[in-house]
């Protein structure tokens, strides 16, 4: 029996052209929900290809442009800091120039001191706060330091200015010379004094304090020439304990010689073996001694005004103060606050004096458990108010050797050396240079030398902020490095296309580059509040060239 197939030829063809239909109806769907014509390889395989790579880089090139909008707001982050650091500037400079004024009195003064000490606390702040995702803009990155190379080196002290504008020491080409260097114009100046020249103390102005053969002087950076100011030698007595205000107007040491108050240098009586605290006003050349302070006067330190002393005693019976233990004592000028900050220790071995504040407030350090505060018997420094409240300003438990311990005008900032690893980042045991801000609670390893570098010891000098420091080059004493710490930048890498062809670096400079020697500068006289005046006026020309370079950055 036959088989015969029966086919619907009609119907076939409509449910295959239903089919082509329906296939073509759901891409053209797929367009449409896609906004695509090309969606997979069957749609058009040579375009498929040019259609995934723009997709792509599409895709790149609106995260670049998210990218770049937050580099946008990192600037205008940066430029808001700055903004308001320029206003900072600007008020300190109308106090500067307030405290200038030759009708003020040094007690008048010191309120608008107070005021330029906030301001100066406040730019530190923002320095070390400004923020952006968590990272600081405003640091700068000590990685990166620049150092000058200057030929020959130094073989005594050099001493910096707070600020590192000026260094001062004896001439390498002879020690009989003094020499002294703008460190922001280059200017270099050659003082021939005659005999072995020892800097004491280089001012934030260029005016320079040092010694020859027993005689102390002063030079004049402005008048470019240089007088006496102390000397001894024809009572066959020689100054102790000496020490000058940050101001400039006063030195306090300790004499055999006894003067009268309203007395010159040239109107005293030796005492041999009676050591009395002795105030050299340099503006009038009038001595101030106290009768009541009769000391060995192991160590001495002077506020930046000059009207407050704080030293140590471990000896001698003081105005009814006991001196059988190491004591830190402090005194007015005029002799009528003399006090025993604290009966601290059994032994001055284990105790440094640092420094006094306009207010009294006594920086120190000590190995003894003062207080109760130090029961692991380590260095660490302290601080002492003159009602005797005490605190600790440091909380190490390793035992650590300080050295050149550096205290700012306003003992917020500690600077000191040390070969300790004390932060993780010294390793191999090199002395460093190490800074603490009391304000912002930041402590640092400013300086990052190597075996090769060779840090001074007691040769080299750095400035009281820690912005600049000398060291001797690993090639000897023929050369000497001068250290920039805040000239480095940090940089933030922004993708905005595709691999390093894309990469969009941004540059922002260390706030403290820009705003020198914070910390450093005193309204306490007119001669230090001119000064102050002339570095708050660079300060703000720096912050406005910065500015206009973030500017740009955002045009």
């Amino acid at each position: 029996m036959p088989i015969t197939i029966g086919s619907n030829l009609g119907s076939l063809r409509a449910q295959r052209r239903l089919a082509d239909n329906s296939s073509a109806l759901s891409q053209v769907f797929e367009r449409l929900s896609t906004g695509q014509r090309i969606n997979r390889a069957s749609d058009d395989a040579a375009g498929l290809a040019i259609s995934e790579t723009l997709s792509s880089k599409s895709r790149v090139f609106n995260r670049a442009a998210k990218n770049l909008n937050d580099g946008i707001s990192l600037l205008n982050m940066a430029d808001g800091a700055l903004e308001q650091t320029s206003r900072l500037l600007e008020r300190m400079g109308e106090l500067s120039a307030q405290a200038a004024n030759g009708t003020l009195s040094n007690a008048q003064r010191e309120t608008l001191n107070k005021e330029f000490n906030a301001l100066d606390h406040e730019i530190r702040r923002i320095a070390a706060s400004t923020e952006f995702n968590s990272q600081d803009i405003l640091s700068g990155s000590k990685n990166n330091q620049s150092y000058e190379m200057f030929t020959p080196g130094f073989t005594n002290d050099i001493e910096l200015s707070g600020d590192g504008k000026f260094y001062a020491g004896a001439d390498p080409s002879g020690t009989s010379n003094l020499r002294i260097r703008d460190n922001e114009s280059g200017e270099t100046r050659i003082v021939s004094v005659g005999s072995s020249v020892d800097v004491q103390k280089t001012l934030n102005n260029g005016d320079v304090f040092f010694r020859a053969s027993n005689v102390y002087y002063k030079y004049d950076y402005s008048a470019g020439s240089y007088e006496e100011i102390l000397d001894l030698t024809s009572y066959g007595a020689v100054v102790g304990a000496y020490e000058i205000s940050e101001d400039g107007n006063t030195i306090v040491f300790s004499s055999e010689v006894q003067f009268e108050d309203g007395s010159t240098i040239d109107q005293g009586t030796l005492d041999a073996g009676n050591r009395r605290l002795t105030f050299l006003d340099i503006d009038s050349g009038t001595i101030t001694q106290l009768d009541n302070v009769v000391s060995l006067f192991t160590a001495v330190k002077i506020s930046a005004d000059g009207n407050t002393i704080a030293f140590n005693d471990n000896v001698n019976d003081i105005g009814g103060l006991a001196g059988s233990q190491s004591d830190i004592l402090t005194v007015t000028r005029d002799g009528t606050s003399l006090s025993e900050i604290s009966n601290l220790v059994d032994g001055l071995s284990g105790t440094s004096l640092d420094a006094v504040t306009n207010d009294g407030i006594v920086t120190f350090r000590s190995i003894y458990d003062i207080g109760g505060l130090n029961p692991g018997g380590t260095i660490n420094f302290f601080r002492v108010a003159p009602d005797s409240s005490l605190s600790k300003l440091t909380n190490w438990d390793s035992a650590y050797t300080l050295t050149d311990v550096t205290l700012s005008t306003d003992s917020s900032i500690i600077t000191f050396t040390s070969s300790n690893d004390i932060l993780g980042e010294n390793a191999d045991g090199i002395s460093q240079l190490y800074r603490i801000d009391l304000t912002t609670g930041s402590f640092e390893q400013v300086s990052q030398l190597t075996s090769s570098d060779v840090f001074f010891s007691g040769i080299g000098g750095y400035s009281a902020d820690g912005s600049h420091y000398t060291i001797l080059g690993s090639d000897g004493i023929a050369d000497t490095r001068l250290y920039d710490a805040t000239s480095s930048t940090k940089n933030f890498d922004f993708e905005a296309g595709f691999g390093s062809a894309g990469n969009i670096q941004i540059s922002v400079a260390s706030l403290l580059n820009s705003v020198r020697g914070l910390g450093t500068f005193t309204l306490s006289s007119q001669d230090s509040a001119l000064s102050a005046l002339e570095r708050v006026k660079a300060d703000i020309a720096n912050i406005g060239a910065k500015r206009s370079i973030i500017g740009a950055g955002l045009s």
